[in-house]
């Protein structure tokens, strides 16, 4: 769990610099709201980094899936406002808005999973 929000924070940097990068080469396919997914994505990233370092550290083994699932219902509710919010308010291309928020929560969400299937213990 320790090196879970450092991914979060790698990735996000690099999503960054793509960004930037696609403002200086003025890409027409990236939405102007494409800062905002990126803090909204990193800061559920990083609660959820929170709700599962908090769910490894109890000696209760259940207490991981419940901090893992709380996580992921958390997630999604809050993904599917922020969606609807934006849509609801309007935004400047709202099919290119949804694919970047979804690739963005899917490359979150997996490597997510990665560091929590590394950091597993073995029941011996």
């Amino acid at each position: 769990m320790k090196q879970s929000w450092k991914t979060s924070l790698a990735l996000s940097l690099f999503a960054a610099a793509f960004f930037l990068l696609g403002e200086h080469y003025q890409w027409s396919w990236l939405p102007a709201e494409k800062w905002w997914i990126l803090i909204f994505i990193l800061a559920i990233s990083l609660l959820s980094a929170l709700l599962h370092s908090l769910g490894v550290k109890e000696s209760d083994p259940h207490t991981l899936q419940k901090a893992f699932f709380t996580s992921l219902t958390l997630r999604m509710f809050l993904s599917l406002a922020f969606i609807g919010i934006f849509l609801w308010q309007g935004v400047s291309r709202p099919f290119h808005f949804v694919v970047l928020f979804f690739v963005l929560y899917f490359l979150f969400v997996g490597f997510e999973i990665y560091h929590l299937l590394t950091n597993l213990r073995a029941d011996s």
